[in-house]
């Protein structure tokens, strides 16, 4: 773990020695992206906007899991230690 780490460190160190300076901070990439197909520079949002909605049935997505316990996913085991 500790050899992962210093690997994140160091690369994380290289990125600070980028030159950044004449990049303009964002916060959201989305923010730069155009709609599809917009030819316009003008900056849109490609996202949906946020609504209530109604949640799936439990039992109907259950019924159609490959294995469920009646409340969660049953799924293999992927990590083995």
């Amino acid at each position: 773990m500790r050899r992962d780490l210093n690997a994140i460190l160091d690369y994380v160190a290289q990125l600070g020695e980028l030159d950044t300076a004449q990049v303009e901070p964002m916060a959201q990439v989305s923010e730069v992206l155009a709609s599809p197909g917009d030819a316009s520079s003008e900056k849109v949002s490609v996202l949906r906007d946020d609504e209530v909605r109604p949640c799936l049935n439990r039992e109907q997505v259950m019924a159609s899991a490959p294995e469920t316990d009646g409340v969660f996913f049953k799924v293999p085991k992927v990590i083995e230690r």
